[in-house]
């Protein structure tokens, strides 16, 4: 793992001063440069050359741009934390005077979002060295993880419309779990291949996009830290999901799981593992960010979807 190593960056040519995102185009406009810094976060890619430089560098390098860069995120986290705390305060009374569980829901939803941002603001943003080592990082993943977020997305996409397909064939949804989900009477009959294809069936768009989100993130961060391994990982996770299940449900009734969860739940796990074990190859605080984002996937697909999220029924 080299991702704080300054000399992998590309380098740059020129005596004034140049930016690019990536591999995209140069840009040479100091104003244009300016704008882009004053919108910049963790997830942007942009590097940046100094006049008389001989690299691109992470933005956060540029000691012109450092504090200015750290002051915006910090406004900015502490606006995003208070607009959602405000919205869930909104929609919890929205839903007590209207007695609407999906206005809970959403209201808890965000308070999730705004106790997650409350603590990178408290762990990462606060603190100039870990935000620096978290950009570097960051931009590492970014180059190393790139395919691995395109793969899991195009799997994502595949999966929904086989499954739209399939459920058009054969006359809708539970008879398409049915004929091959992870139906656990099939299973303990002895068909475990359902285990396996199952997973990759979901409840609805609300379950199928909340397990997307996440698991472009979390394949995106473990492919980048254990490569291909990571795709047996979550396969192995989401298949013993599957089982665990199965083998904890009531054999008396028709029920079935679906979902990739524990997949994504098994790569964020590893990441918060290694982070533990081996603390320095990780920026500060590594760890807690894996586990509380582990904590956000759980809560967030178990509020877009409280079924499907732990076991879909089907009768």
């Amino acid at each position: 793992m080299d991702w704080r190593n300054l000399e992998r960056f590309p380098e740059a040519m020129g005596e004034a001063w140049q930016a690019r995102r990536g591999r995209s185009r140069i840009i040479g406009d100091k104003g244009s440069i300016d704008a882009a810094v004053s919108r910049w976060t963790l997830l942007d890619p942009l590097l940046i050359s100094r006049p008389g430089a001989r690299r691109f560098l992470p933005v956060l390098a540029i000691e012109e741009y450092r504090e200015a860069v750290q002051r915006s995120l910090k406004r900015r986290q502490l606006m995003m934390i208070a607009v959602l705390s405000l919205l869930a305060c909104g929609l919890a009374l929205s839903g007590w005077a209207a007695d609407r569980a999906s206005a809970f829901r959403a209201a808890l939803a965000s308070l999730a979002i705004a106790g997650f941002g409350t603590l990178e603001y408290q762990l990462v943003i606060k603190r100039p060295d870990v935000l620096f080592d978290r950009a570097l990082l960051t931009l590492w993943v970014v180059d190393r993880g790139r395919t691995y977020a395109l793969g899991w997305t195009a799997m994502m996409l595949v999966a929904g419309a086989l499954q739209l397909g399939g459920e058009h064939i054969v006359g809708g949804h539970e008879r398409l779990v049915l004929a091959i989900g992870a139906v656990n009477a099939r299973v303990l009959d002895g068909e475990v291949w359902r285990l396996v294809v199952g997973p990759f069936l979901h409840a609805g768009p609300a379950h199928w996009f909340g397990n997307l989100a996440f698991l472009v993130f979390s394949g995106a961060v473990a492919g980048a830290l254990l490569g291909r391994a990571s795709v047996a990982l979550f396969v192995g996770a989401s298949a013993l999901g599957a089982l665990v299940s199965t083998l904890l449900s009531d054999p008396s009734r028709l029920e079935s799981y679906v979902g990739v969860s524990a997949g994504i739940f098994a790569l964020l796990g590893w990441c918060a593992g290694a982070a533990m074990r081996r603390p320095q190859r990780f920026p500060g605080h590594f760890a807690a960010t894996a586990l509380g984002f582990s904590m956000l996937a759980f809560v967030g697909v178990w509020l877009l979807n409280p079924e499907a999220s732990n076991v879909g029924h089907i009768t």
